[in-house]
């Protein structure tokens, strides 16, 4: 663990105590998980998921489940969802999301990339400005109502959902990044969700980590105080960051420009405009291996890095409050996302990482395993317990009022923390004529030019690790 002085440092972020695990008796019920929020719970971030055959997503959700995982980050591309304005193509989304659900593991999903009729470039920039938020906000709530907690009897086959990816920089929103626009998306993206699964948590921002660069890239302190002055307030329950770094995490407590006083920052910014009480998910984060065409694998020195790295990352992270949980990025090498950032190789051979990951979640668990009909587990004890009770109470319903077109969906809470001190509240579900509100802090912002999503020390430059339009250049015509 991160010693207490280095964090002292922080004038915002302190060490949280850690939660005693709960346990759970084992039930003979079909249930799917929900996301758990704790700092201490990591998944893993995985985009090609949406693109793997029947066989290739039964191995990797084997791998998943071989890691102690039960929650992941997927990419739902819009462009191959809605190829035509209206159209919509499930088939993928559907094997995937079906899966995860099988296997007992909560999903939290990006929705990005643009239709080519949906953006003015005709579709040759991957994530061009959509012209309508509209159009946006209607595919998100159609994903909604297919996947959301309200269409399955209370258990939802997608938990969370992160409005875009990386906005702040050309890659992520061409031509350039552009906070208001974004935000007039988020809002009405999460007015959309809302209006059909309330109890769905909804990321903003999904911010990389980043210095101002032309009109290339916006550090995201910038980006989100500029979102708070276009309304974003009120219009997402949780920040989504994305700290990546090439050095330790925890060392940028005490170096300029580094992730941790980003998000240092990001928490000051977002108490002083009354979201004291949202967290900050890291839905990315990751290191990666050099590899060659005969070491698949990567060096056993690159590969002691990378879960170095992570050990760091994870260990830092979960000292931290006002946080959420973490998304490792990624599951296994790709040559058209991830690239060399695998914790499996591209054959599947593990990597030091796995042990790594393996000998964390077994220290933090959420619960004790709960068996699902298929025999396969479900690991969240709050969503165990919800699904359980909500899975009674819909048969119940149907069977008194056999003509109710839908049950009640379930009520979520979350964990809730301040800059200064760890506090837990519900959280109440807000509707689509309601935003989000949270607790007002005092503490003021005090934000700055920061790192680059990689940073070694006070300088950096944008990384092109993994563009998500990648996927859609590739997957085009697919």
């Amino acid at each position: 663990m991160l010693a207490t002085a280095v964090l002292g440092a922080s004038v915002s972020l302190h060490p949280a105590p850690q939660p005693t695990a709960p346990r759970l008796a084992a039930a003979a019920v079909e249930l799917s998980a929900t996301i758990d929020s704790s700092s201490t719970t990591t998944g893993i971030a995985e985009s090609d998921l949406y693109f793997m055959s029947k066989d290739q997503l039964s191995t990797a959700m084997q791998q998943l489940q071989s890691l102690g995982v039960t929650q992941i980050r997927v990419y739902l591309p819009w462009r191959q969802m809605e190829p035509a304005k209206g159209s919509y193509n499930w088939s993928a989304a559907d094997q995937l999301l079906n899966t995860a659900a099988s296997y007992g593991i909560a999903v939290d999903a990006s929705v990005t990339s643009t239709p080519p009729w949906a953006t003015t470039n005709g579709g040759l920039i991957p994530n061009g400005a959509p012209t309508s938020d509209a159009d946006y906000a209607t595919f998100v709530k159609a994903l909604a109502s297919r996947y959301g907690a309200t269409a399955n009897n209370g258990n939802a086959k997608i938990s969370a959902y992160e409005v875009w990816n990386e906005p702040n920089w050309f890659a992520g929103w061409s031509p350039k990044p552009d906070a208001a626009a974004y935000t007039a998306l988020l809002k009405a993206a999460y007015t959309a969700i809302k209006s059909v699964d309330p109890t769905a948590t909804v990321l903003g921002g999904v911010l990389g980590a980043g210095v101002t660069i032309g009109s290339l890239t916006e550090n995201p302190v910038t980006f989100l105080k500029q979102m708070y002055a276009a309304g974003a307030a009120g219009f997402f329950d949780a920040l989504a960051f994305h700290p990546y770094a090439d050095s330790l995490f925890s060392a940028g407590a005490s170096v300029a420009n580094s992730p941790l006083q980003e998000l240092e920052a990001l928490r000051k910014l977002m108490n002083a405009n009354g979201d004291a009480l949202k967290l900050i998910w890291a839905t990315e984060y990751g290191a990666p291996v050099t590899t060659s065409s005969t070491a698949t694998s990567g060096s056993a020195a690159s590969q002691t890095n990378q879960a170095t790295l992570i050990q760091d990352f994870l260990t830092t992270w979960s000292t931290l409050s006002g946080v959420g949980p973490s998304f490792l990025f990624s599951l296994i090498d790709s040559s058209y996302s991830g690239g060399n950032y695998g914790v499996f190789g591209s054959n599947w051979t593990p990597r030091a990482a796995v042990a790594t990951i393996k000998s964390w979640i077994a220290a933090h668990p959420i619960t004790a395993p709960v068996l699902t009909a298929p025999g396969r587990t479900v690991t969240t004890l709050a969503g165990a317990l919800h699904h359980a009770i909500a899975a009674l109470a819909a048969r119940i319903k149907k069977m008194l009022t056999p003509h109710s077109a839908a049950t009640k969906p379930k009520t979520a809470t979350v964990k809730a923390a301040t800059a200064t001190a760890v506090t837990s509240a519900p959280a109440s579900p807000a509707t689509s004529a309601t935003p989000a509100t949270s607790t007002k802090n005092a503490v003021s912002q005090d934000s700055s030019t920061k790192t680059t999503k990689s940073t070694k020390t006070t300088t950096a430059k944008p990384s092109t690790k993994h563009v998500r339009g990648k996927h859609a250049a590739v997957k085009a015509s697919s």
